[in-house]
């Protein structure tokens, strides 16, 4: 989880480079909760329009 943290740490600062594990880790994750919210948002959504 810190290595996905650092990314959100270091936004403003535009020297290095990040390592291989703050890039991966923090692609997962984003992609994890992307995936996550998005099965939510459907399913929301075709409960609502069931009950019309």
């Amino acid at each position: 989880m810190n290595w996905f943290l650092e990314c959100f740490r270091k936004y403003g600062d535009f020297t290095g480079r990040a390592s291989r594990p703050e890039y991966w880790w923090f692609l997962v994750v984003h992609l994890s909760l992307s995936v996550v919210l998005l099965a939510a948002d459907l399913f929301v959504d075709s409960s609502a329009q069931l009950s019309q």
